[in-house]
């Protein structure tokens, strides 16, 4: 894999690689080792389109991350829309998760597998098509 800095531009626009590998050192001077800078608000900033039968097409690791969060949305500008959106359209009748929380260590009796928390209104409701199964606080 190549290492260093990488400038897409003239005929190499266009141009398909089998893989591309953004590596950060210890002494990486800018906010991420990947950004994507998107100032067209009405195209999304990235899209994943992908095919895969039996690889994951998202993995990410985390062994070292002590403090930190592994994932860290802000949306502090959200009017009506949602942070996190997962939808599934699938017709297929095998049984399967949409979501999937698992603290598979037995060790971890401190840990929370899921914490919600909401300063006003509802914290949380279940919904089976229309009908409201479980609902805490305002609706």
């Amino acid at each position: 894999m190549a290492k260093g800095s990488i400038t897409l531009s003239g005929s190499t626009v266009g141009t398909k690689m089998e893989s591309l590998e953004v590596e950060q050192l210890a002494t990486g001077g800018v906010a991420g080792a990947f950004k994507v800078d998107n100032n067209d608000t009405d195209k999304q900033a990235m899209v994943i389109e992908a095919s895969n039968i039996d690889a994951d097409v998202m993995d990410v690791s985390m062994d070292a991350v002590t403090t930190a969060k592994g994932i860290d949305i802000t949306a502090d500008a959200l009017t009506t829309g949602g942070v996190l959106y997962v939808d599934s359209d699938s017709s297929s009748t095998g049984t399967r998760s949409l979501a999937t929380i698992i603290n598979n260590n037995t060790a971890a009796t401190g840990a929370t597998a899921l914490k919600v928390q909401q300063d006003s209104g509802a914290a949380a409701a279940i919904f089976d098509g229309g009908q409201v199964y479980v609902r805490k606080g305002n609706l």
